[in-house]
């Protein structure tokens, strides 16, 4: 069994991906997304990544909270791939889902709809 996990480092604003054999004992493996890899990146502060692969594309993909690095006023969604589940990631954009703000999401695979993102119904 190998499993990774995607964390964003307070401490050290970046991405960083660790692996592990047993859940109990993780190593570092890389920074899969770091600041310098578009300009948007670099004065931002980008929270919560989640990986999904993508069997379509062969790709995985990263979706992040993203906001200015000043304050939390923004409320977007960042989106970056990879061959790799480690990186290196490549940076496409951010965007608010259907104009609408986005801070604490998930993503999962629906079968059904193949969408990434789901938003709640209207009451």
């Amino acid at each position: 069994m190998q499993c990774r996990a995607m964390l964003w480092e307070r401490w050290a604003p970046r991405i960083v991906c660790y692996s592990s054999p047993d859940l109990k004992n993780w190593k570092w493996v890389s920074y899969p997304l770091k600041p310098s890899a578009h300009a948007e990146l670099a004065s931002s502060k980008i929270e919560r990544p989640k990986v999904i692969y993508n069997a379509t594309t062969g790709k995985y993909v990263m979706w992040m909270h993203y906001e200015n690095a000043a304050d939390d006023s923004l409320g977007r969604v960042a989106v970056a791939s990879s061959r790799s589940v480690c990186g290196s990631y490549t940076y496409h954009g951010r965007f608010r889902p259907l104009g609408y703000e986005s801070r604490d999401m998930t993503v999962f695979k629906v079968h059904l709809s193949g969408r990434p993102l789901e938003r709640e119904p209207a009451r």
